[in-house]
């Protein structure tokens, strides 16, 4: 096996910088608790390792060469990248996770996240984080695949995957369509609520499923009835106040979209059932990140403010 000597040690890049930013030999020992004779020596091994001049003497005083200058900003760049490498070390040796994945419903605004990841930054615990948004069965997946350490997630947890969870929020479902939408006009003709024959007359539009593994799922859609499938539930509310289908859709979300007349509440025969969302973790698994995660979750009050809607409407 090839072996490549190190020459380069943090204690000469140190050295470097300490001369720079102290001026001369003299106080760079003093700062370093060292002889001047062994930054010299240091200094001279430097320019001998690598052929380099690093400084040069301009009267009575030595003063960086361009070289040196770029040796120096160099030695800066490294002694930061190490210092940040020994931090994560220590934080590693604490408990904290050198990573952790969330796995976030699209029925949760991820920028609702923020004010948390903000919180937890202040712990600077040097864990990298990583969001990940999901629809329907996705967050379940990526928990169970190991794509997640943590999820926030609708409905219930797969049974025989051993999966802990823990309540959230319980989200409210409207029927909703385009105010120009063909079934607009039935509903305002009518003070009946929807059947669901004539809801399958019309186009459904639905969050396509991102689970994997998982068997994918639909809610919300009549039997025969057509679909248009897009890309997360933010997509699926646009998709509807354009008029390309009908369907449920999340109070929290959807309210200003009513508030503008973008899109109308339309009463139905059978109203869609509140979706339990969960704060969801392996069972037995145990690490500082996931478990602050996971309780700052299931506490913060203004996610849950968020996820409440103080309007009633119908269905």
């Amino acid at each position: 096996m090839l072996e490549i000597a190190m020459r380069l040690s943090l204690d000469a890049l140190r050295t470097l910088e300490t001369i720079a930013d102290a001026g001369n030999f003299a106080r760079a020992a003093e700062r370093l608790h060292r002889v001047p004779s062994a930054l010299t020596y240091t200094v001279q091994k430097l320019e001998s390792d690598y052929d380099l001049v690093l400084f040069e003497r301009v009267g009575r005083r030595m003063q960086l060469t361009p070289a040196g200058q770029a040796a120096v900003e160099e030695a800066r760049a490294l002694l930061r990248h190490a210092e940040a490498a020994e931090n994560r070390f220590r934080k590693l040796g604490e408990g904290w996770e050198a990573r952790l994945t969330i796995a976030v419903d699209a029925m949760l605004r991820i920028e609702w996240l923020f004010p948390i990841i903000a919180a937890f930054d202040a712990e600077d615990t040097r864990t990298a984080l990583r969001l990940n948004e999901e629809t329907l069965g996705g967050p379940w997946d990526a928990l169970i695949e190991g794509r997640a350490d943590i999820a926030v997630a609708g409905g219930e947890a797969p049974a025989g995957y051993g999966i802990s969870s823990s309540l959230l929020a319980e989200i409210t479902w409207d029927f909703a369509c385009a105010p120009g939408h063909p079934l607009a006009d039935i509903a305002a003709e009518t003070d009946t609520p929807l059947t669901a024959a004539t809801i399958r007359r019309f186009r459904a539009v639905v969050a396509s499923d991102t689970a994997r593994k998982l068997a994918a799922r639909t809610s919300g859609v009549q039997e025969g009835q057509a679909i248009l499938a897009v890309s997360g539930v933010h997509n699926k509310i646009r998709a509807q106040a354009a008029g390309l289908g009908v369907g449920f859709v999340p109070r929290h979300l959807a309210q200003p979209w009513f508030d503008d007349g973008r899109l109308l509440r339309l009463a139905v025969e059978v109203p869609r059932e509140r979706t339990r969302l969960l704060v969801a973790w392996r069972s037995g698994e145990q690490g500082l990140a996931l478990n602050w995660f996971r309780d700052r979750l299931r506490e913060d009050a203004a996610l849950r403010a968020h996820l409440s809607c103080a309007r009633a409407g119908a269905g």
